[in-house]
């Protein structure tokens, strides 16, 4: 599918493929998950494809042309503590200790 003469998909793997080198020309430091052997774990296409999906949501709310469909509760939220906790069991993956 074609959006603006570019193929979605050839948009998502480039965004894929130079997700650090905009990052730096945008001076952002990403928090990359890290390996098992303290390696950048690099977003992926299905979280590229994620993202861009949650920022048309916020653009299509932002210019009146969407409704958000739910609504956020605080007591709901898990704390850093309990994320913590389920991303340090899940193999292969560590946080880093800014979280």
């Amino acid at each position: 599918m074609e959006f603006n003469g570019f193929d979605r998909l050839d948009v998502m793997r480039w965004l894929r493929q130079n997700q650090q080198q905009e990052f730096d020309c945008l001076d952002i430091e990403f928090p990359y998950l890290e390996t098992e052997d303290g390696s950048w774990l690099e977003l992926s296409l299905a979280n590229t494809q994620n993202c861009l999906c949650e920022f048309y949501k916020y653009h299509k709310i932002l210019h009146s042309n969407g409704r958000a469909r739910r609504c956020f509760r605080d007591r709901e939220a898990r704390s850093n503590s309990e994320l913590r906790d389920i991303y340090e069991t899940a193999p292969f993956i560590r946080l880093p200790n800014s979280l």
